[in-house]
């Protein structure tokens, strides 16, 4: 027996889904502690149109020089 995912995201097209999301979650008994909605960023909107993130997103940060 495999253990159940602790969390799951789903994507969505418009706010109307959200309402079928959790009647689907209903219906098939997966109980849920939380739910959150999560507007895009104009990054995420990036990425999902390119499949690249924004020039210097995966740069590391600089890290601080000791005085």
């Amino acid at each position: 027996m495999s253990a159940a995912p602790k969390a799951v995201a789903v994507r969505l097209d418009g706010e109307a889904d959200l309402a079928d999301v959790v009647r689907a979650l209903d219906a098939e008994g997966v109980r849920h502690e939380d739910l959150r909605l999560h507007a895009p960023s104009l990054d995420d909107v990036f990425l999902a149109k390119t499949g690249h993130r924004l020039e210097g997103e995966d740069a590391e940060e600089p890290q601080p020089v000791p005085a």
